[in-house]
């Protein structure tokens, strides 16, 4: 199972990082983490069961050290069986009630206004660059882009919802664009953004960083990108509402 996770966890980070600059990316990127925390949780709980299904077996062996050798025996050992397998599926069926419910699809979105958004993101970019040690006022940027929020099942509202996806460009020579991004993330990590992908290439050179504030819901990209010695930074908003904007339910 851990093999099949790795390979499936793997290949959908590839793919993102195939679409890089395409707000799928970051989608299939966010879908990968949270896949990866799903998976590493039931591995977890399986290894709980299998640990409380050995004590369980071991806790009933003191009624058989005193029957060895009498018919007993071979009675008493297939009667502490179904007790332990009782546990163990009472192990995971309480897991499974337990878990946490989904996200509602209508919790309060948090508000701010376009300008807002953008003013925050432009600050943003220009503190990434300062970690990154580089300077952007390339010819390609700065961009934005302002799209509709998309649900998980697909649902698009009219209440004036949006996300932002900001864009600089640093003219760098590729062979500094790996030491760059490695200033980056461990400035990010120490204001808490959690580093959900870092692929260094060095044979090309090029590097591919993405990262998340768990908090803040935000994206950050920082990555390789053409024309040759073209360094990009990204970060994209998550869904917000506009300020007196009555929110859509679904």
């Amino acid at each position: 199972m851990t093999d099949k996770k790795h390979k499936a966890i793997s290949a959908t980070k590839e793919v993102a990082a195939s679409l890089r600059g395409w707000s799928l990316s970051q989608a299939l990127h966010a879908n990968a983490d949270s896949w990866q925390l799903s998976l590493d949780g039931m591995r977890s709980r399986a290894g709980t069961g299998a640990a409380n299904l050995r004590t369980c077996a071991d806790g009933h062996d003191w009624n058989d050290r005193g029957n060895i050798g009498t018919p007993k025996r071979s009675f008493r050992i297939t009667s502490a069986l179904p007790v332990c397998l009782i546990s163990l599926a009472l192990l995971f069926t309480g897991a499974c009630m337990s878990a946490p419910p989904s996200d509602d699809v209508n919790k309060p979105l948090p508000r701010k206004s376009r300008q807002d958004a953008l003013a925050w993101a432009k600050q943003y970019t220009s503190t990434m660059a300062h970690y990154a040690g580089v300077t952007f006022g390339h010819q390609f940027g700065p961009r934005e882009n302002f799209t509709d929020c998309v649900g998980k099942h697909d649902e698009v509202a009219d209440d004036g919802r949006y996300q932002l996806a900001y864009t600089v460009y640093a003219k760098l020579h590729r062979d500094q664009h790996i030491a760059a991004a490695r200033k980056l993330r461990t400035a990010l990590k120490e204001h808490g953004v959690e580093i959900s992908d870092f692929t260094e290439r060095p044979e090309k050179p090029e590097v591919i960083m993405y990262a998340r504030h768990p908090r803040e819901k935000f994206f950050v990209v920082a990555d390789t990108v053409k024309p040759p010695d073209t360094f990009r930074l990204e970060v994209s908003t998550p869904c917000f509402l506009p300020p007196g904007a009555k929110q859509q339910q679904f």
